[in-house]
């Protein structure tokens, strides 16, 4: 359950921050926004990524404040292989979920989550297949959503 001060409701152009957003209906979708970027994370266009800013059309619950965590059991070596759309991947400085371009030329692209983490060694980088999204700490801790690539596959 959601308190009422940890959500808003409105549209896509309103989450500034890594958030989720929820679907009130049928012909919404559950998505996760972060750095200006939207990936749907269920139904036909899962882990479809496209530009946020400004949209006005995708609504629903938004829950800010939300953070990612991955799944030690479920990881794989990311340097060098062809990666799977909705995996999470660690390196450099940054936490980034793989995700299909929403041009439809079924491009995968590398879309930023979370930013300013300790610098991983050059060229190193460690892939997750199950992940998923919390709120709250401790005692007040939440999962929202969980994404494991593998059982999808």
């Amino acid at each position: 359950m959601l308190a009422a001060s940890e959500f808003v409701v409105g549209c896509l152009a309103d989450a500034n921050e890594l958030c989720l957003v929820i679907p009130r209906t049928e012909y919404e979708s559950l998505v996760l926004v972060s750095a200006g970027t939207a990936i749907v994370l269920e139904g036909n266009h899962e882990f479809v990524c496209f530009p946020s800013g400004g949209n006005e059309s995708w609504k629903g619950v938004i829950v800010p404040g939300v953070k990612i965590e991955v799944d030690e059991t479920a990881m794989f070596d990311a340097e060098n292989w062809r990666l799977p759309p909705g995996a999470m991947v660690r390196r450099g400085a940054e936490l980034v979920i793989v995700a299909r371009d929403d041009q439809g030329f079924s491009r995968v692209t590398q879309c930023p989550i979370v930013n300013g983490l300790p610098r991983c060694r050059d060229n190193f980088a460690a892939g997750f297949a199950r992940w998923q999204v919390v709120i709250g700490r401790g005692e007040e801790r939440r999962i929202l959503k969980v994404v494991d690539i593998a059982k999808s596959a």
